[in-house]
């Protein structure tokens, strides 16, 4: 993910920034107790997205979000990937049996 945001311009002041940002938000979830992941990664995940975005300038953020695939963009701007596991998603059809 740091490559994206230096593909995207961000000095190296600021990647390392970036970094610690994010090594510090994954390590408060790994200490986060399983059941409050979930809720309280999501909060987490919008602090750090938030504070990584006050160290972009707008042009760096439009750059970033044409970098991220599909599957990576927040919720509300094509992130929602669909109910998760179970699905056949793009597999193709079985043959019908005769």
């Amino acid at each position: 993910m740091v490559t994206m945001y230096k593909d995207a311009g961000v000095s190296d002041d600021n990647l390392a920034k970036i970094k610690t940002i994010m090594e510090d938000t994954q390590k408060k979830m790994r200490d986060l107790p399983a059941e409050e992941r979930r809720e309280k990664g999501r909060e987490m995940r919008t602090a750090e997205r938030e504070a990584i975005n006050a160290l972009l300038t707008p042009e760096q953020r439009e750059k970033m979000q044409n970098l991220r695939p599909q599957g990576m963009r927040p919720q509300g701007q094509g992130g929602n990937r669909g109910p998760r596991g179970g699905g056949q998603g793009n597999a193709p059809a079985a043959p019908a049996a005769e």
